[in-house]
């Protein structure tokens, strides 16, 4: 059985909140102090976006004093030292004797250039973003984005009109997908004429290029012409085609890709787009769809945080086994197998039912 790795920004997410799951399980916490924990840790998050927004960890590659630092992100002394007061409590930087700051080993992954950086993970849940999961009680009450209620534009149409927007959230995906490209390359055997639908900047059809290449005969990017502006595939023979996958999927392939685009939409959503791709696959063809199997997932408060963030940002949703197949039944797919990828990503494959 191939042994999966954990993506660089949750081991280093994991590793932040260590201490915080401990201080949860002490038995001393009563109930309230336990939901009051739980409520500070909304600030976090936030700190650090910040850092991360005013590259504090690249400026610390060297000891700087905080005037240093200040002076070099223009920032207020006072409120820095708070910021990296706090960001020191939950293990993050280091302040010496002689009054020097600089990185230790989790700070580093906030770094622009480190490899396994989780910087563009942090900048990606920009202001916008951020106002979307403050006002979740919107989506709560209504079951839609709260994010189309206060912009009147949906997630996506948004980043359309934002270049350095587009850019931080294109940059977030690439990182969260390195290693998950690698693993479905590896896990699953392709063969033939391969389309990604929805695949963006075609990272994955990559991934199964270097894997499958002796038994691909044709690999298929599909996505919007706007998305795929700049991108170049050429060298591995990766054939683009543009178009939407709510309309009609012009490409005929062996096996298809659906990856984590089923979350980012509603039920009604979701369904249009198995339908699309149900009427472009043959008798013989294969859909693998990679998301989230929630009631099979190994860490359900992760799973179940990403569910929240779709609810209020996308409109989106993570699904149960059953839920999936109800939309597969409803586009005329079935089921045929689910292997876990991740604890929090499985890959699900389908064929067209037989009437």
């Amino acid at each position: 059985m191939y042994k999966y790795q954990l993506s660089a920004f949750m081991v280093c997410f994991f590793s932040i909140f260590s201490h915080t799951t401990i201080l949860f399980s002490n038995t001393d916490l009563s109930g309230y102090e336990y939901v009051y924990a739980l409520s500070n840790q909304v600030m976090l998050s936030r700190a650090l976006y910040v850092a991360a927004d005013l590259e504090l960890a690249d400026h610390l590659s060297k000891p700087l004093s905080l005037e240093q630092l200040a002076q070099k992100t223009n920032s207020n002394v006072v409120g820095l030292r708070r910021l990296l007061r706090f960001l020191r409590e939950h293990g993050l930087f280091v302040l010496d004797e002689k009054g020097m700051f600089y990185n230790n080993e989790l700070s580093v992954f906030l770094k622009k250039g480190h490899p396994n950086t989780i910087r563009p993970f942090l900048l990606h849940d920009d202001p916008t973003r951020w106002n979307a999961i403050g006002n979740l009680g919107h989506s709560v009450k209504t079951g839609s984005a709260s994010f189309d209620w206060l912009y009147q534009d949906d997630y996506f149409s948004s980043l359309q009109k934002d270049a350095v927007l587009s850019d931080r959230f294109d940059e977030a995906m690439t990182i969260i997908s390195q290693k998950e490209d690698a693993l479905i390359a590896q896990k699953v055997n392709f063969a033939g004429v391969v389309a990604d639908i929805g695949g963006g900047k075609g990272q994955l059809l990559r991934c199964i290029h270097d894997y499958h290449q002796h038994m691909i005969t044709k690999l298929i990017l599909f996505d919007l012409e706007q998305v795929q502006q700049n991108v170049s595939v050429k060298e591995l023979s990766i054939e683009q085609v543009s178009g939407s996958f709510f309309t009609e999927i012009d490409v005929k392939a062996d096996v298809f890709i659906l990856k984590r685009i089923l979350h980012d939409w509603n039920d009604d959503k979701a369904l249009q787009i198995l339908q699309n791709v149900a009427l472009a696959m043959d008798d013989n063809s294969v859909l693998y769809i990679v998301d989230a199997v929630v009631d099979q997932c190994q860490d359900k408060k992760l799973i179940l945080d990403i569910d929240m963030r779709l609810l209020s940002i996308f409109g989106g949703q993570e699904r149960s086994m059953r839920e999936f197949e109800g939309l597969c039944q409803l586009a005329g797919l079935q089921i045929l197998t689910v292997e876990e990828l991740t604890p929090i990503s499985h890959v699900i494959q389908c064929c067209k039912r037989v009437l």
